[in-house]
């Protein structure tokens, strides 16, 4: 609405992060995502305020699957970056994805859809050929 002021201290509730299709990141295909949220702090440092491993099991899903669904509750307001990783068992966990998105241009009670190529990370242009 053109009468209302821009909402640079919007909130919205994250309650969850859906992927259509399931990447390939572990050696026999399928991926074990979390994600984690960041956030600029006062000294223009990015903080981690979630981690979604710490709040739910990470289960494996395999490339039969059609979806990835990660439930969570989390607060977003301002810019964040949400990171979807991979969690390896041995060695390092994998970062598969991520995106910045500003919570006053979210739909307020509805739903961000971004498209695969929106995501940094997931372009043709990668070495791998996980999405």
């Amino acid at each position: 609405q053109a009468d209302r002021p821009f909402p640079y201290d919007a909130t919205v509730e994250l309650v969850h992060v859906r992927m259509v299709t399931v990447p390939n990141f572990d050696r026999n295909g399928g991926c074990s995502p979390y994600f984690v949220v960041e956030k600029y702090d006062d000294n223009d440092d990015l903080e981690e305020t979630y981690d979604s491993q710490l709040h739910h099991e990470v289960r494996r899903h395999s490339k039969k699957e059609q979806k990835v669904e990660l439930p969570c509750r989390v607060e977003l307001q301002g810019d964040v970056k949400l990171t979807l990783m991979d969690k390896d068992t041995f060695g390092s966990n994998a970062r598969m994805l991520s995106l910045w998105i500003n919570a006053a241009f979210c739909p307020p009670r509805g739903k961000l859809v971004l498209a695969k190529g929106e995501c940094d990370g997931t372009s043709k242009e990668n070495k791998k050929n996980n999405f």
